[in-house]
């Protein structure tokens, strides 16, 4: 996570991952941890999570935000951030491509500069691979991703090895696959666990797409 006394900086925060790294965060009284993200409604909800207005920064992860002043001081990154999701990132390949590919190398030219400690970045555990058919899949497993989510991930992957070859930037990469748990929104586009959860507990029909033939492993964050 870092070191003690590190300021830590989470892009993607206020989604239920960051969410859940921000509690455990805070439980150590060494770190000083700041949210990026799009809008601070889900913390203002509640103020058991210890954000104040100083620790959040609300922006869009685009073009347009100045890396190097929200990473002025900082320590470490998390990246967390994705503005697709697996199921409809075919649709409009080359826009998602400079959303999340080409932002993020803009973030990873800010952290070289502000002379980042380490960048964690969340990519994915089944995307990245694509049609591989020999389980259980490894790190060594080939990656030919057949959707553009999974091409992302996998090419960010690529770059943090990059900037760590160029400039001796320190990275780790987590490809998790299907997280579940506590704060996670029943009613988003990802997260079958909870949204079934949510739909039994309504009486709600539970729509299961294919022939029920595919199977997963599933996470639980906390």
């Amino acid at each position: 996570m870092g070191r003690d006394g590190d300021n830590i900086i989470i892009f993607g925060g206020a989604g239920f991952l960051g969410t859940n790294l921000l509690l455990t965060l805070k439980e150590r009284e060494n770190y000083h941890v700041t949210i990026v993200d799009k809008n601070n409604s889900f913390f203002c909800e509640d103020s058991f999570f210890g954000v104040n207005d100083g620790d959040f920064i609300t922006g869009n992860f685009d073009l347009e935000m100045d890396f190097d002043a929200i990473l002025e001081g900082q320590d470490v990154v998390y990246h967390l951030v994705s503005t697709t999701v697996p199921t409809t990132s075919n649709a409009h390949i080359s826009e998602e491509l400079t959303a999340n590919v080409v932002v993020t190398s803009r973030l990873l030219e800010a952290c070289v500069r502000n002379n980042i400690k380490k960048v964690i970045f969340l990519s994915s555990g089944g995307t990245v691979y694509g049609k591989e058919t020999d389980c259980p899949l490894t790190e060594e497993t080939p990656t030919y991703p057949i959707s553009s989510y999974g091409i992302q991930k996998i090419t960010i992957e690529k770059l943090l090895y990059l900037y760590n070859y160029l400039y001796g930037l320190d990275y780790r990469i987590i490809r998790l696959s299907n997280p579940y748990g506590p704060y996670q929104k029943p009613n988003g586009v990802q997260g079958v666990v909870t949204t079934f959860i949510y739909q039994a507990l309504k009486g709600d029909t539970l729509n299961v797409y294919g022939d029920g033939s595919v199977i997963r492993d599933f996470i639980y964050v906390d």
